[in-house]
């Protein structure tokens, strides 16, 4: 399926957001000045290999729950196919991971899903700073909404930037790096532990590494979406304020992202008020359910809509050693701000039916608006 995929073209188009058919004769000099944009073209066997990985994603996350089944084949039934995995499961555990361990070789070999998932979607990127004017001297940190089921975008994006050198990497649940083969791969994606001090430490890396995506909304926000009258989209970004402290501390620079359309995916059948979401948070482990495009609880198949992945304007940040609270509300204030700029400047781009949605915080009024 991969040597099939590698031969179909991939389309690229850099445009000004203000003229999304700009005739192909505008010089690329006006292409990378105005914002970039980047689209592909749809493909049936990089679309196939999208889903492909989408599905092992997704159901590799569901490893815990078959384990019991696995050990008993294993050893009481001396099953050779799971005599087999669970060997390389058990090594997979026993070889310790690097940070960060993005494995080029892998990126490469995924590449063509990524181009897949960017046809079958499809799947707009908008840059307001072209990927090759960002300074390789400065740390970034991209604060990427909304998470939904998982943040479907980051790849498309990250693959933008490896192209002019930068290796991205993204912050991941801790519980990912105790799920066997998952974690291994997750690695070679670029995923890296949430916690504190391995932020702090890929914050203050140098080029290539020094870009690393977080999705501040965590559990909660798999639970947001969008509101039931279908007016506003609903984030958890106004009460997280821990990055952006860790941000002043490493003098990393604040990306606001936004995917417009990224929750549309799966039909989530699970909102902020239900039991799904308390034990998620009180585990620190997400339990969510979907149904996918052909109405099945736990489906294999995205919904195919449209979806816009926007990299905004980094915000300069001043290394403090010791940031007060003050200046951690202030730096907040301009990331909140980013992000509702961004969704008001593009939601046009889904059409005329996203012009009138607005972005709310987690805590708007829910006896108006049920999330």
């Amino acid at each position: 399926l991969f040597i099939v995929s590698l031969g179909n073209v991939r389309v690229k188009k850099a445009i000004k957001i203000e003229g999304f058919g700009m005739a192909a004769s505008e010089t690329k000099q006006k292409a990378e000045d105005a914002i970039f944009s980047t689209k592909s073209e749809f493909s049936l066997p990089r679309t196939l290999f999208f889903i492909c990985l989408h599905i092992f994603y997704l159901y590799a996350n569901f490893v815990p729950f078959f384990a019991p089944i696995l050990l008993y084949l294993a050893i009481f039934r001396l099953n050779p196919f799971a005599m087999l995995v669970l060997c390389v499961c058990i090594v997979d555990l026993l070889v310790p991971l690097k940070f960060p361990g993005l494995n080029e070789a892998w990126c490469r070999f995924c590449q063509p899903a990524v181009d897949g998932k960017k046809g079958f979607f499809p799947i707009e990127n908008v840059f307001e700073l072209h990927p090759s004017k960002f300074p390789k001297d400065k740390n970034y940190l991209v604060c990427a909404h909304p998470h939904s089921l998982y943040f479907i975008g980051y790849d498309t994006m990250a693959y933008e930037f490896h192209n002019y050198g930068f290796n991205s990497l993204f912050a991941g649940a801790d519980v990912i790096f105790m799920v066997p083969i998952l974690r291994r791969i997750m690695t070679w994606w670029g995923c890296v532990p949430a916690t504190k001090e391995s932020i702090m430490k890929h914050l203050t890396s140098k080029f290539p590494y020094n870009m690393l995506y977080l999705t501040p909304g965590g559990i909660s926000e798999m639970f947001c979406g969008e509101t039931s009258d279908g007016k506003g989209e609903v984030i958890v970004a106004k009460r997280r304020k821990g990055h952006i402290k860790l941000a002043l501390k490493a003098g990393a620079s604040i990306v606001p992202c936004y995917g417009l359309g990224a929750t549309q995916f799966v039909k989530p059948i699970t909102t902020r008020n239900s039991w799904f979401h308390k034990t998620s948070r009180k585990l620190r482990v997400s339990i969510f359910a979907w149904v996918d495009a052909l109405g099945i609880p736990y489906g294999l198949i995205p919904i195919r809509k449209p979806m816009v992945m926007v990299v905004g304007q980094p915000i300069h940040v001043e290394k403090v050693a010791n940031p007060t609270q003050k200046q951690i509300d202030a730096l907040h204030k301009k990331y909140l701000d980013g992000l509702v700029e961004i969704f008001d400047k593009y939601k046009g781009r889904l059409g005329p039916e996203w012009e009138s949605k607005q972005l709310l915080f987690e805590d708007f009024d829910q006896k108006k608006k049920d999330n």
